[in-house]
């Protein structure tokens, strides 16, 4: 007997529907959750005077994303909603989409969470958190020994 790994969130429509829809047809498309595809991308730097976090988000205005700062804990939330409606003689065409996604990060100790900035510039939304002193690299010191 060969044991399977049961997933409830990814039914099985058995043979060639399951290969139908697992084909180059469909390729964001996944039955019971949701594509991977609508997280962006996130690049975390640590400069000795901050963190920068950069959203990799195209096609989004400022006005889509929300940045909350709350008890240590950083969310970036993004969301777009389009309509567009064609009305002919014969047929009325409307087409909607919406797409959400919602990043949530741990801060470090010693971030001045009343100073984090954010700015959206070309498809990237630039997030800085700045350091406090007291989390701020020293530069090492030579101790003589005497």
């Amino acid at each position: 007997m060969t044991l399977v790994k049961y997933n409830p969130s990814s039914p099985s429509r058995g043979g060639w529907m399951d290969d139908f829809f697992s084909s180059s047809l469909f390729p964001n498309f996944e039955w019971g959750r949701a594509s991977s595809t609508n997280t962006p991308a996130v690049n975390i730097r640590e400069n000795p005077d901050n963190y920068e976090l950069e959203v990799a988000a195209p096609g989004l205005d400022k006005k889509d994303f929300e940045v909350l700062v709350d008890n240590g804990l950083l969310t970036i939330s993004g969301r777009k909603e389009t309509q567009s409606e064609e009305n002919n003689n014969n047929f009325t065409r409307r087409e909607f989409s919406y797409n959400s996604f919602m990043r949530s990060f741990s801060l470090p100790e010693g971030v001045k969470q009343d100073e984090v900035v954010a700015n959206y510039l070309n498809g990237i939304l630039h997030v800085t958190l700045p350091k406090s002193e007291q989390a701020k690299a020293k530069a090492p010191r030579t101790i003589k020994i005497s």
